[in-house]
């Protein structure tokens, strides 16, 4: 068992470290020499940057997620945090390591398209395997550990509106800020399309022994609803319980992950949800 979990940890840091190279490359080719932002910290970094040059984009990434790291860790804790702050490490190292790269000059829209498709990718590779670059991600969990009502979505768009804000006035150019804008949005797009598909929400049919160790663990590690189903195997005749759970389209990765750690012979089916209106989703 220890020598599968050393495999797992190995396997996301090369995909980890493969993914900060290539969103590293994307930054440097296509969104910072135009004047692009992306959203959250790295955002307020890219601006910064713009006024002090001599400051690294990735060292002032690295900078500012210091204490929001320090606050998740004392708070959160646990392997996700550690994987994320070592994410977060690589990719302000690589950022600025890639910095000599040739820019391109082109259409202002062919760099929004492949800057955000870049940085979809390579973000969903990190996503998928339990880690973050940082940033707003923490600083949403960390808000929703105190606003629970309050949607990860909500909070990260709210910042990325006010990195757009920012960096159209100091740049005095309100054009170049709705092309960042694009740029954001078509990442986010790509992110959900590489990891989930199309949908954006999930339930999911958790059948497992575990029932208890998993139910407790969506509410206080996840902070979601979910309903516990007694039900019968058709072939072994062997009573178990279903845990039946609807989660945004970012937590499912999350939760079957607690699922394959808790129990890795539950039968867990993931499906899209089209529409979920209650609680902690839509309201009608």
């Amino acid at each position: 068992m220890k020598k599968d979990r050393i495999k797992e940890y190995a396997v996301d840091f090369f995909v980890c470290l493969t993914a900060c190279i290539i969103y590293s490359v994307g930054l440097n080719v296509f969104v910072i020499p135009n004047g692009l932002v992306q959203g959250g910290i790295m955002g307020i970094a890219i601006i910064v940057n713009r006024v002090f040059p001599f400051l690294g984009a990735g060292v002032l990434t690295l900078l500012m997620n210091v204490p929001v790291f320090f606050a998740a860790f004392r708070k959160i804790g646990g392997v996700f945090i550690v994987k994320s702050f070592v994410t977060t490490v690589m990719m302000s190292f690589f950022i600025d390591f890639f910095d000599f790269l040739p820019a391109y000059s082109g259409e202002m829209i062919i760099a929004c398209v492949f800057g955000g498709l870049i940085s979809g990718i390579s973000l969903a590779l990190i996503f998928i395997r339990g880690a973050t670059t940082g940033g707003t991600d923490i600083i949403a969990k960390l808000i929703r550990l105190r606003y629970p009502n309050v949607t990860m979505g909500k909070v990260i768009m709210i910042l990325d509106v006010f990195v757009i804000t920012l960096s159209a006035l100091t740049m005095s150019d309100v054009e170049r800020a709705l092309f960042s804008a694009i740029l954001i949005f078509i990442g986010a797009y790509f992110i959900d399309y590489f990891i989930y598909g199309a949908s954006h929400s999930k339930l999911l049919l958790i059948i497992t022994q575990n029932h208890s160790e998993i139910s407790e663990k969506i509410t206080d590690v996840m902070h979601r609803g979910h309903t516990v189903i007694p039900v019968e195997g058709g072939y072994t005749n062997q009573s178990k319980k279903m845990i039946l759970c609807a989660v945004r389209s970012n937590e499912a990765v999350k939760l079957t992950r607690i699922v394959k750690q808790t129990d890795p012979d539950a039968f867990t089916v993931i499906s899209d949800a089209g529409e979920i209106i209650g609680l902690g989703f839509r309201k009608e």
